[in-house]
């Protein structure tokens, strides 16, 4: 928009200097009034317009007196490409950037070459009528002189007022008249000069008074000078507009060369200062807009700076996260006021579907503009009789609002009012201006919005961050205390020289720590398959009652070395549910040791099952110190503990929680943590949806109490006679399955490699073939493949079983789909490892 208001512009030269003068921009106006196309004038330096008999170093000098008084103006002669020259008004202001540091200057330059002429005309012939008359000192003549003057000076558009020595008017023309406040030149003329002036306040540039001595007609009259001008902001009393005008003066003189009269002219500039201040507006909203990344301070600022400038009211709306409209910034230039706004929109908020205002440019996107505010808009516009009252004590006589565009999406609007206290109307020009500061305060704005969003961005991945190096120390700590009390136990045994009890409770606390090492590393390889997405449930119909009567007793243990009494109250008829079985056991294991470990020494912990409508509903309360308040919201997130420090009471990894939440979802269920009604003590809750009940569900003779597997009751004895092959790269861990294996009385056969298996497996014939799946050279996958190929009679069919780190879901059915008869994950439990070879091996045989 900004490109395309100077690129409109055709009556002016409109370019940029660089701080040392070259030229960095061209509009079509330059084009047109220097005759230089863009691509022969970009870089040039700015003398190239002036006469050749303009010395350098003063041309120069032009931008170092703009520099230090903040503008030069002059009018003079200019060249162009042909060679021509012309008279011009020519404006030089320095540009600066954020830090005050020069960038450049902007340079207008005007055509007056046509109205120099004119003027030269005028007053030479002024000047020659008027000395006639005066020399000839009689009255009728000058007063023939003064209305062939009028005659001439009639249709001239700038106003002309001549006034002689002692202050009285004596030839204007109707221009000089109305710019005066008079209704005609005759109403004008014999008119004190003072009595004209008293009508008006007049102000300088700076908004200052004006003092009278400074006026071009007094300075050539009484001050000596040939050539005088000011620009002058004019006002006459009782009215709010204001006009600007650019006034030029020149002595008349008698035959005898003394100052008789003077002539003024005055030119009306007011709509090329408009362009400017609305320029410089422009150009001060877009700094203060790029200052901050606080999108409320920063409207508020612009909303200020609009007032009293182009606005009496200026209002910022905008829609917040959830879709509403907010009243980000109002401003005026009594804080009273602006109170009373916040009041009323209170009374009166945004209606989107509001036929006009706001809320029709928030839902439509289209600009307004009402250039006249008439009492019917304003009745037509009110919701009821108060409301209208107050908008009539407004006075709103303009109005322009605009939406607020970011990424082509409406993000606010922008208001701007004009009230009968400045008597300004808004124009297309002034909604030009307002559609330019919308897109930009809307880019702001966006910009903001994205800012924050990285800030928060930025602090999550240093909060992840943290929180990985704390689960990384945690994790060392976890994993060392376990293999510490392993490898020192394991150390004092390798000696031989314990007593019989002292080495039995060495083997007991290798036993514990290495359980608990195994469950710290499934824990961390459940996390994995969270984050990846790669967990899986077995569905089947699930008494949630069997899980947790077994998860209580398997925790029992050690809420028995804690002396800590696990109390149940079981419904039977809560269920069943669908679901993986092993992973419920898992969720209420979870829960159960947390609840243990956080419940005091001699402690209580009590599990609850009850059917609520159409879901189950298990809760799982302590009496320990409860959960910090402050921590709740981050119970269940994945690596967060309550204590992550060196000195804390409670081990663990911080994950278990989050598998918890993790695995119940799952199930389509949800998991809530709160403290007990007394302050002490933690309660989880977990709900889970019933299954409907179906006659294959009905729950099992013995429900409380599973049958034993036949294979388990006596598989165990049966490995007599059975001839085994390992295949493992780890030495130890061969030797581990083949003496637990051996003990059992079975044959076998321990191997390092795939090919030292094909080499002895057709020869040696085991019952069951026991292989490792990460080896190096070949994996397990390609030794079954190898081994399916042989013939029966040399192997081909002989079973096999997985054992292999790879615990997930998707490894057991690769290892199933590879040709594996069964996959048993590390760390293998000898007396499972036991049943399943005996199992296979009486299939084989």
């Amino acid at each position: 928009m900004f490109r395309l208001l100077v690129e409109s512009v055709r009556e002016y030269a409109i370019f940029m200097l660089d701080a040392e003068g070259h030229i960095s921009s061209w509009n079509p106006g330059a084009r047109r009034l220097k005759g230089y196309e863009a691509d022969e004038i970009l870089g040039q330096h700015f003398s190239v317009f002036y006469p050749p008999e303009r010395p350098r170093p003063q041309i120069q000098a032009e931008l170092t007196t703009a520099v230090r008084e903040g503008q030069y103006q002059e009018e003079g002669w200019r060249v162009r490409k042909d060679g021509t020259q012309f008279w011009a008004d020519v404006t030089i202001t320095p540009v600066r950037d954020r830090q005050e540091r020069l960038v450049g200057f902007a340079k207008v330059t005007r055509d007056l070459t046509a109205r120099r002429a004119a003027e030269d005309q005028r007053i030479q012939l002024a000047a020659e009528r008027v000395a006639h008359a005066e020399t000839q000192r009689l009255n009728d003549q000058l007063h023939q002189a003064n209305e062939q003057l009028r005659l001439v000076f009639g249709g001239i558009t700038e106003g002309i007022i001549v006034q002689d020595a002692a202050g009285r008017i004596v030839l204007a023309n109707d221009t000089g008249a109305r710019l005066c406040g008079y209704p005609s030149a005759a109403a004008l003329i014999a008119a004190p000069v003072a009595d004209v002036l008293s009508r008006f306040e007049i102000l300088d540039e700076n908004g200052d008074p004006f003092p009278p001595e400074r006026l071009p007609a007094r300075r050539v009259l009484h001050g000596g000078e040939e050539r005088a001008e000011a620009v002058m902001r004019t006002r006459l009393k009782g009215s709010p507009v204001d006009r600007w005008s650019l006034s030029k003066a020149a002595p008349l003189r008698d035959p005898q060369g003394n100052v008789a009269m003077a002539i003024s002219i005055f030119e009306d500039v007011t709509e090329r200062r408009n362009v400017l201040e609305r320029l410089r507006f422009l150009s001060e909203a877009g700094e203060m807009l790029s200052s901050s990344l606080v999108h409320d301070d920063t409207l508020a600022a612009v909303a200020r700076l609009s007032v009293p400038r182009i606005a009496d009211w200026c209002t910022v709306d905008l829609f917040d996260e959830r879709g509403q409209v907010k009243r980000l910034a109002v401003a005026h230039v009594d804080p009273a006021k602006v109170a009373w706004a916040r009041d009323l929109e209170a009374r009166y908020p945004v209606r989107l579907d509001a036929p006009h205002g706001v809320g029709s440019v928030l839902r439509t996107g289209r600009s307004e503009l009402v250039s006249d505010v008439t009492d019917q808009m304003l009745q037509a516009g009110a919701e009821d009789a108060e409301q209208l009252r107050i908008l009539r004590r407004l006075e709103v006589r303009s109005y322009i609002c605009v939406p607020m565009v970011a990424r082509d999406r409406i993000i606010g609007a922008l208001t701007l009012l004009a009230t009968g206290e400045s008597g300004r109307r808004y124009d297309e020009q002034d909604l030009a201006m307002a559609e330019l500061l919308g897109r930009r305060v809307g880019l702001a704005v966006e910009n903001a919005r994205l800012y924050t969003q990285t800030q928060a961005a930025l602090s999550q991945v240093t909060e992840i961050s943290r929180l990985k190096d704390e689960f990384l120390a945690t994790l060392s700590h976890e994993l060392r205390t376990p293999l510490n009390a392993i490898v020192g136990w394991a150390s004092m045994l390798k000696g031989g020289s314990l007593a019989p009890d002292v080495a039995r409770r060495g083997i007991e606390t290798i036993d514990r720590n290495a359980a608990l090492q195994s469950r710290l590393i499934a824990d961390i390889l459940d996390v994995s398959r969270i984050i990846t997405g790669k967990v899986r449930l077995n569905v089947r119909a699930v008494h949630p009652l069997t899980a947790i009567e077994q998860a209580v007793d398997t925790i029992r243990p050690t809420a028995d070395a804690k002396d800590v009494t696990i109390h149940t109250i079981l419904d039977p008829s809560a269920g069943p549910i669908s679901g993986d079985e092993e992973r419920l056991q898992q969720i209420l294991w979870n829960l159960l040791s947390n609840a243990v470990k956080f419940a005091p020494k001699g402690g209580r912990v009590q599990v609850r099952l009850e059917a609520v409508n159409s879901h189950i509903r298990i809760t799982v309360e302590d009496n320990g110190p409860g959960i910090e308040q402050g921590f709740l919201p981050h119970l269940f997130e994945r690596f967060r503990q309550a204590d992550s420090s060196s000195t804390r009471a409670h081990g663990g990894l911080g994950l278990g929680l989050a598998i918890v939440r993790h695995l119940v979802e799952l199930h389509g269920g949800r998991v809530r943590a709160a403290n007990r009604d007394d302050g002490t003590g933690a309660v989880f809750t977990v709900q889970l949806p019933r299954r409907p009940v179906l006659a294959a569900d009905a729950a099992p003779a013995g429900l409380r109490h599973p049958a034993v597997s036949p294979v388990a009751a006596g598989m165990e004895a049966s490995l007599q006679g059975t001839r085994l092959m390992v295949v493992d790269d780890e030495e130890d861990a061969r030797d581990l399955l083949g003496v637990s294996l051996e003990q059992s009385g079975a044959e076998v056969r321990k191997v390092g490699s795939a090919d030292e298996v094909m080499a002895q497996l057709p020869a040696y014939r085991p019952h069951v073939l026991l292989a490792d799946i990460e080896m190096p050279g070949k994996d397990g996958y390609s030794l079954l493949q190898m081994v399916r190929r042989l013939p029966p009679d040399q192997g081909g069919l002989t079973p096999a079983i997985a054992i292999t780190a790879y615990a997930g879901v998707e490894d057991r059915i690769r290892a199933l789909a590879a040709g594996f008869d069964l996959h048993l994950p590390k760390p293998v439990q000898l007396d499972e490892l036991r049943i399943a070879v005996g199992r296979l091996a009486g299939q084989r045989r």
